[in-house]
Order: structure tokens, then C-alpha cells, then sequence
């Protein structure tokens, strides 16, 4: 028996429901296999939930934004527990914070010649995950969006001051409401990501009180409608993403349903975008093989930039771009079902009609030979 097994009698062990399993899968090679069990072994063992902080430390719910409405504690012989808590959202987290007026006496005017920024999928987000300090576990959230890439494109704005500033969509990424399966870490953040969203676009609006704001609606926007339509119908309609965001009170348009296209100039319009290529500059081909007029996008976290000039019946030229603005969300991994992704972090803007996108490393940017962080 090695160290760890000493230190824990048989009897003790005998206990703990999670070490009956562990001999029931190991079999008749369970004394064998069980002396070569390391620390993490033996604190797998020792980790059934009995109590229901316990529950919630395991499941990483924020305290701070949730509350416990009802729950219940069943045992059966044999030493096995259950459980079971139903969750509410505390009444603060709904309240959207007060606005301040926009600020008018900026040092920046209008006429930089920006005719439109726009700005990539964002997703707003948070994980949770559990570190030791000392021997003592704690919960330790961190986003899943870039805040230093989201601090450049707001001084971006700042500085130019665009006649509009579309967001392409994806602005949260709600992966609760996803239909995938969601690790743990990734859950009871969706309040906390909205009141994120929320402060950012509040900061953009003070920074451009002159500017158009567009909100598009992505995917992942989509995933609150649909999460409603399935689990809860009675309350579709009875909110919604403009709402939890307060767009009405910042003056931001909500472009939707998901694949709507927002005219910008003539010849242009911006949209999320749905067709994605597996290596870069493809998911901007695609874009030039299914639309006849230039177009904006998102959705593929990618730069690219494509042209293609058609002729008509009488031999006349013409050019039209597609243009994709990257992403301000982590490249890391953080993001749910990214691992190792081809992601860039950037922005695209219309200097009058004529397209340029912009690469964001860490937490810079070059544009017109200044460093923007």
C-alpha cells in the first residue's frame, strides 16, 4: 500500500460510495489496481457531495446572481446521497443600469471619413473554474471575451467617430441556452455576461453620441428565442435580447431575425453571415459566391478580405468585395467548442465605400501608422 492509502483506514474508505464504484468497475483486479492509485485517486474519492454547498461549489454557480428557491436531501442505505436544488435569479440581476446622457462636448468631430466600423463577434461571456489556494478550493471566473482587444475597438471609435458602427452579431454567446451539451464551468454566467454586453455597449454610445449603432442578430443571439420557443413558449415574446440589453434607451437599432442583411451604402450591406470555408480566405469566397453585391461579416472569427469584378452584357466591369472582421473574443480556448481555433482578433471599417480591415495583437492595433491599445 502506498502513502495515500495509508493515510485512509478501510473502514473509512468502505464509507464512501464513490469508492464502492471504483471497486465495481475495477473488478476482480481491484487490490491490484487500487495500490497504484495517485492524490487525485484518492481526492476523487473523497469528493461526494453530501451537502448542498457542496452541490453548488461543484456545480460553479454564482451565489452572487442566484439563490436557492427550494431544494431537497434524499440518502438510501449503503451511504448513498442525493441532492437536488431548483435555482432562481436574484431580482437585482434583471435591473439594467441606470444611463447616463451622452457625453456632447467630445474633442473628436465627425468627419474622419470613417463611414462605418464594424465590429466583429464579441461574445460576451464568463467560466468558472475551481483553483487550490493552499488546500482550500475557489471558484475563479474569467472571461471568455478579450477585454483588452474590446478596449481598442472603443478608443477606435472614439478617435473616428464613424457615421455608423454596425456589431455584427454574437455579441453574447450564451452557452447555456445552446443546444450542444455544456460543461459545468461554462453555466449560470448568462446574467452576468448580459450586464457585461450591457456596460459595453453603454460606453460606445457615450463615446459616439452621433453615431448609428446597429446591432445584428447572430446565432448565438438566436439560441435566447429558440431556448424559449422549446423549454418555455408561454414567455416567447415576453423578452428578449433588446430588452435584457436595453438597446431603447441607447438609441442601438436591433437588426433580426438572424440572417437579415443591413444596407450601409449603395452596393453594400453588412450580415452576420452563416457560410464558413475550413482555411482562411475561403468563408470570403464563399461570401462572393453567394451574394452579387459587397458584403461585411462576421461569424467566422477570421480576416479576409476577397474581390471579384463581373462583366454584364455590354463587357462593363464591376467590383465587389466581401470582407470578414475577425473576432474580439479570446483565442485561448475559452470560447465552448474552440480548441486550437484559426481565429484572428480584429475589426473592419468603410472609409467612405472603400473597405480595410484591422489586426488586434495583444491588445494592440495598428491603423494609419498609430498604435492604437
Amino acid at each position: 500500500m502506498n502513502k495515500f492509502r495509508e493515510a485512509l483506514t478501510d473502514a473509512y474508505l468502505a464509507k464512501r460510495p464513490s469508492y464502492a464504484r471504483c471497486l465495481g468497475r475495477l473488478g476482480k483486479r481491484a487490490p491490484e489496481l487500487l495500490n497504484e492509485f495517485d492524490r487525485n485517486a484518492y481526492e476523487t474519492l473523497l469528493s461526494d457531495i453530501r451537502r448542498l454547498d457542496g452541490l453548488l461549489k461543484e456545480a460553479a454557480v454564482d451565489t452572487e446572481n442566484y439563490e436557492v428557491e427550494r431544494y431537497t436531501v434524499n440518502s438510501w442505505s449503503k451511504g448513498n446521497f442525493q441532492v437536488k436544488a431548483t435555482l432562481r435569479a436574484k431580482g437585482k440581476v434583471f435591473k439594467i443600469p441606470d444611463y447616463e446622457p451622452p457625453l456632447l462636448d467630445l474633442s473628436v468631430e465627425p468627419g474622419s471619413g470613417m463611414t462605418a466600423l464594424c465590429i466583429p463577434d464579441i461574445h460576451f461571456g464568463f467560466l468558472c473554474e475551481t483553483k487550490l489556494n493552499g488546500e482550500i478550493p475557489e471558484l475563479e471566473w474569467k472571461t471568455i471575451h478579450d477585454e483588452k482587444a474590446v478596449a481598442v475597438v472603443l478608443e477606435v471609435a472614439r478617435r473616428y467617430q464613424p457615421e455608423k458602427i454596425v456589431i455584427l452579431g454574437d455579441l453574447l454567446d450564451l452557452p447555456a441556452l445552446s443546444r450542444w451539451d455544456v460543461e459545468p464551468k461554462h453555466r449560470h454566467q448568462t446574467l452576468t455576461a448580459v450586464k457585461a454586453a450591457h456596460a459595453f455597449l453603454k460606453k460606445l454610445r457615450i463615446a459616439c453620441p452621433r453615431s448609428k449603432i446597429f446591432l445584428l442578430e447572430g446565432n448565438h443571439e438566436r439560441r435566447l428565442r429558440d431556448y424559449l420557443a422549446k423549454n418555455a413558449p408561454e414567455l416567447l415574446g415576453a423578452t428578449s435580447v433588446p430588452e435584457l440589453l436595453g438597446l431603447g434607451v441607447l438609441e442601438i437599432t436591433y437588426v433580426g431575425p438572424y440572417g437579415t442583411r443591413l444596407p450601409l451604402e449603395k452596393g453594400i450591406f453588412a450580415t452576420h453571415g452563416h457560410l464558413i470555408g475550413r482555411k482562411g480566405g475561403e468563408s470570403a469566397a464563399k461570401m462572393l459566391g453567394e451574394y452579387h453585391l459587397s458584403t461585411i461579416f462576421g461569424h467566422t472569427h477570421r480576416l479576409e478580405l476577397a474581390y471579384h469584378t463581373h462583366y454584364d452584357e455590354q463587357n462593363l466591369g464591376g467590383t465587389v468585395f466581401s470582407m470578414g472582421c475577425g473576432t474580439l473574443a479570446k483565442l485561448d480556448g475559452s470560447v465552448p467548442g474552440s480548441q486550437h481555433p484559426n481565429w484572428q482578433q480584429g475589426f473592419g471599417v468603410l472609409w467612405g465605400e472603400a473597405p480595410a480591415i484591422y489586426l488586434i495583437e495583444n491588445g494592440r492595433c495598428r491603423m494609419e501608422g498609430i498604435c492604437i491599445s
